[in-house]
């Protein structure tokens, strides 16, 4: 049975690499403990979502990143697939709650898509 809690498991990955010429073995420790997985999942029925920096360029050449929101969500039979910019006051808040995998229509409440 699983636990009702929202607690997020993290992956720690370390890994060894052993590289040999004929003179001598080198042995390489990789530690990725900087970039954590996530193994929390969002319960069925709750939809899907991420957040992805697009770059954008400008007509003078100049290239910046701006975050969205990519989400699906299913109503009866159909599902809806969009995209929404997160503006930058609201950026925090909307990673709060993807790191927390609450439900894509609690996002989309914050973003003010959904009433």
């Amino acid at each position: 049975m699983r636990s009702q809690s929202r607690e997020e498991a993290v992956l720690t990955v370390t890994e060894e690499l052993t590289v040999s010429t004929q003179a001598e073995e080198t042995v390489l420790t990789v530690n990725c403990n900087s970039s954590t997985v996530s193994t929390c999942k969002r319960k069925r029925g709750e939809g899907t979502g991420r957040i992805q920096w697009r770059t954008f360029t400008k007509k003078n050449g100049k290239q910046y990143q701006q975050p969205w929101y990519d989400w699906q969500i299913h109503q009866g039979e159909k599902t809806i697939s969009r995209s929404t910019y997160i503006p930058k006051r609201l950026l925090f808040r909307i990673q709060e709650l993807e790191d927390m995998k609450a439900p894509v229509r609690e996002i989309l409440i914050e973003l003010e898509i959904i009433k």
